[in-house]
């Protein structure tokens, strides 16, 4: 059975993506860092948000933890 690469984790890094190409290629979703450490907030996330509601896609964000207190990440 082959693998299926239905979501995509994204972040900042990846620059201006196509979302809607995206889905057409078969993306299902989209996991999206939304912050980092205990002050970082990923400056694409709301724009590829929108752009993946946009294009009809599943939407998931995560908190990127370093090693920056716990409590303060939290």
């Amino acid at each position: 059975m082959p693998t299926l690469n239905n979501v995509v984790d994204i972040s900042h890094h990846n620059g201006n993506v196509d979302l809607n190409k995206a889905k057409a290629d078969g993306i299902l979703g989209v996991i999206h860092k939304a912050t980092q450490g205990t002050g970082y907030v990923d400056p694409m996330y709301a724009t590829n948000r929108q752009k993946a509601q946009a294009a009809g896609l599943f939407w998931g964000a995560y908190h990127f933890g370093t090693g920056d207190n716990t409590d303060k990440q939290v």
